[in-house]
């Protein structure tokens, strides 16, 4: 009896391979956008926080001076960060796209895979059944067609 073999196993390991390194990298840009997050939201905190000293900082001007360009700066690289973020928000959304078309691909090939595999199944049936068949009436003949031996 022949053994089951599908020829585009190495293809269908391959887009699994695909799969598993497209999730990867989207955890891996899911991991930078939550570190952005998170540096933007201290550096609001740290602005919002010198807002405050700058208010109740009022009697030094060069105090005051500093505390605005500071300011000024913090509202900058928040602005940086949220541009930043929202790059790497469109390149998960197409990582997101391509991993997904390539679980439809994934999915064909073993959809195929297993009607070729209920085929083998099938035709490994039919061939028992003729073997048998086979035997039985091997064994008819050779008693001489009394049936029982």
């Amino acid at each position: 009896m022949k053994k089951f073999r599908f020829r585009l196993d190495r293809l269908l390991e391959l887009k699994r391979s695909y799969e598993r390194m497209k999730r990867e990298e989207i955890g891996r840009i899911k991991s930078q956008i939550d570190q952005i997050e998170l540096e933007r939201k201290r550096k609001f905190e740290e602005m919002l926080e010198e807002e405050n000293k700058f208010r109740k900082d009022g009697s030094q001007i060069h105090t005051m001076i500093y505390r605005l360009k500071y300011i000024r700066g913090l509202k900058e690289d928040i602005d940086e960060l949220e541009m930043k973020r929202r790059r790497i928000e469109e390149l998960l959304k197409r990582e997101i796209e391509e991993y997904l078309k390539l679980q439809r691909e994934r999915k064909i090939y073993d959809r195929l895979r297993e009607r070729r595999y209920r085929e083998y199944v099938m035709e490994t049936e039919r061939e028992t059944m003729n073997f048998l068949d086979d035997v039985s009436m091997r064994k008819y003949h050779f008693n001489d067609g009394r049936g029982k031996g």
